[in-house]
């Protein structure tokens, strides 16, 4: 091999080496540089994501407290409804009562209620009269300036007279009467709406009665477990009312 080829070939490996090492250099300083800019990424994601969570939450606590604010109960509140009762027989019914707050949301309501059957007394299917004493707790919570929802649970108390037209050729009086007095529960759900001192309200529910104390005529006697079986389960289909708060 002549001198001038030898000069030129060392020439040429020469040059490739220094290519090979500048790029090496570039590779090297390339990944050096991408490593800190990936924990750059995630590392300012935390914080901001923390401040974010923290505001939704300053945010949501704001508005359950102004909610909560709102929705306290007032001194004193009066009320008076009509309403629909379903059992064996359908009802219907009238009440008024009064409410006291007890905490926050939380007040202590009474109703006095009475329940009137309109079908006619005969020998077999009586008519039925009762009083009902509803005490009871009350949450209150307005979502909105003139609405609001609630609902009541408590105990029901109650004093009812079934009386069945009798035949007077059996009898001397044409009258059977069965006393009752049962005790139970209601539970009711309903919406509130109107201005925060006069309201009108739509609500439903249910309430259990059972008889812990029964008196019968003679001929009726027979009629005692049929009461007890029919009014043990009522619903309160719809109770419709005005409420006053002062």
């Amino acid at each position: 091999m002549s001198i001038s080829r030898r000069i030129k070939t060392g020439a040429i490996v020469c040059i490739m080496t220094r290519l090979l090492v500048i790029l090496l250099m570039l590779s090297c300083a390339g990944v050096c540089h991408a490593i800190p800019r990936e924990f750059k990424l995630t590392e300012p994601s935390r914080p901001a994501n923390l401040f974010e969570a923290a505001d939704e939450h300053d945010h949501e606590k704001s508005a359950i407290e102004e909610y909560v604010s709102n929705s306290q109960w007032r001194p004193l509140s009066l009320e008076w409804h009509l309403g629909l009762i379903g059992a064996k027989r359908t009802m219907w019914s009238g009440a008024m009562g009064v409410g006291f707050p007890i905490t926050g949301l939380v007040g202590f309501s009474v109703r006095a209620e009475y329940n009137m059957d309109l079908g006619a007394s005969r020998d077999y299917r009586p008519q039925t009269r009762s009083v009902v004493l509803e005490p009871g707790v009350r949450f209150h919570l307005d979502f909105d300036e003139n609405i609001a929802l609630y609902s009541q649970h408590g105990l029901a108390i109650g004093l009812r007279l079934d009386y069945f037209k009798l035949d007077k050729r059996l009898n001397d009086d044409d009258l059977g009467q069965i006393l009752s007095i049962g005790v139970g529960t209601v539970n009711s759900v309903g919406l509130e709406f109107g201005t925060r001192q006069y309201r009108g309200y739509v609500e439903t529910g249910l309430r259990t009665q059972f008889q812990v104390f029964q008196q019968a005529d003679n001929d009726v006697k027979d009629y005692r477990r049929d009461i007890q079986e029919g009014f043990r389960f009522q619903w309160l289909v719809c109770r419709v009312g005005f409420r006053i708060y002062l």
